[in-house]
């Protein structure tokens, strides 16, 4: 266990990197990026999605 978290700060940083890369893309597109979420109606709206899918 100690290795992953040791390790985990690692391999999170290539993704973080590739995730700025794309709304970099995204903005030289002409694309409006909202990063800062409001969390509260975040969750509200994936519960919505798991209550459909599990309706399916």
């Amino acid at each position: 266990m100690k290795a992953a978290q040791e390790v985990a700060p690692y391999q999170r940083k290539p993704g973080r990197d590739n995730e700025e890369k794309q709304i970099a893309e995204l903005v030289a597109k002409g694309k409006i990026v909202t990063r800062d979420i409001h969390k509260e109606s975040w969750y509200d709206i994936i519960e919505i999605l798991r209550s459909f899918i599990a309706a399916s």
